[in-house]
């Protein structure tokens, strides 16, 4: 039998308060500091990763990074920069 929707079961409240919130999906402002980037045009997102341009049209166009298009100009999102980093590190391999 459940509890009457108005009454909070206290382990759920307990609970709660020790959890912690999950972690935004895009990143925070540091107190104080600018806010973060969440775009990046192709020429700020090929240098962020240090690959060429070239490189960077060959990734979207092969698929293996998204990219947005906004008022005619093509973007790329910090996310998707870092969980292409991400990925790139999951398939490391040491060298020999």
């Amino acid at each position: 039998m459940n509890p009457p929707a108005n009454v909070v079961c206290p382990l759920a409240a307990l609970l709660a308060a020790h959890i912690p919130a999950p972690a935004p999906q895009f990143p925070v402002a540091e107190p104080g500091g600018e806010p973060p980037r969440l775009l990046w045009t192709l020429d700020k997102a090929a240098e962020r990763v240090s690959i060429s341009r070239t490189k960077l049209y060959g990734l979207m166009r092969d698929d293996q990074l998204p990219s947005v298009l906004m008022g005619g100009r093509r973007y790329v999102a910090e996310q998707d920069l870092v969980a292409f980093v991400e990925k790139l590190r999951a398939g490391w391999q040491p060298w020999g």
